[in-house]
């Protein structure tokens, strides 16, 4: 079947679109007119919609205390609410992730996440295990494999985050890795490779030999890989007591 643009979506921009642990809810960030406004927002905001028996309801934006005038972007939801997302609301010129609390219906201000997972490079991507016990999410600090690698941090029994490590070889690669996402049963690692980057990929080719390369995998472009992700528990097996 082809893929549909969704009921509540093709008028403005709209990105990276994540489900609530039972399924019953979809955030998205986006830049469509904010409560009290006729025009697109001049940066990203996230926003939440509802399933119901007939389809998705009209999106909430999810107020001006989770939401600033710095983009929001790439939402990813706990089974209790609390929302971890990347931002520039610090204004240092570079992402750092943060996580917002879900406090009787209401968001409370976000909390920067500690240094053992943002750093003074980009941290973004966030997905967030459904009873918060481990965070997966990409990030351009040195030290790693290539350009943007996935790493994984833990919490642990006191409230407080692992040091991050990075998911290595074969995942991570000499280009970038992005926006990881655990499949609903805990088994499958889903991600965003361009592992196959060629800066002189397209060159000399036909109209022919074009399209058919951009619409093959292994492209160029961001491609979607998958794992199984026993690695997780085996990883958190081996932290230190």
């Amino acid at each position: 079947m082809p893929p549909e643009v969704a009921s509540f979506s093709g008028h403005y921009s709209d990105y990276r679109p994540y489900f609530s642990p039972d399924g019953t809810r979809l955030y998205f960030s986006s830049v469509r007119p904010v409560p009290g406004d006729t025009v697109e927002n001049s940066s990203y905001d996230i926003w939440m919609t509802e399933k119901k028996s007939q389809g998705w309801a009209e999106p909430v934006h999810l107020g001006f205390t989770l939401n600033s005038a710095s983009p929001e972007i790439n939402p990813a939801v706990s089974s209790t609410g609390t929302i971890y997302f990347q931002s520039l609301a610090e204004q240092e010129g570079h992402f750092d992730i943060y996580y917002s609390a879900l406090e009787n219906g209401v968001y409370l201000p976000p909390q920067r996440l500690p240094r053992e997972i943002n750093t003074q490079h980009n941290e973004g991507g966030p997905f967030i295990a459904p009873d918060e016990s481990y965070l997966i999410f990409h990030s351009n600090r040195p030290g790693g494999i290539g350009r943007s690698d996935l790493y994984i941090s833990f919490r642990k029994d006191d409230g407080t985050w692992s040091a991050c490590l990075n998911l290595g070889l074969p995942i991570n690669t000499p280009e970038s890795e992005t926006i990881p996402y655990v499949s609903a049963d805990g088994k499958f690692l889903f991600y965003t490779s361009f592992a196959t980057w060629d800066p002189d990929i397209y060159k000399g080719k036909t109209f022919e030999e074009l399209m058919n390369l951009y619409q093959s995998p292994k492209n160029g472009t961001g491609t979607l890989y998958w794992v199984k992700a026993e690695f997780i528990a085996e990883l958190r097996g081996a932290l230190p007591e």
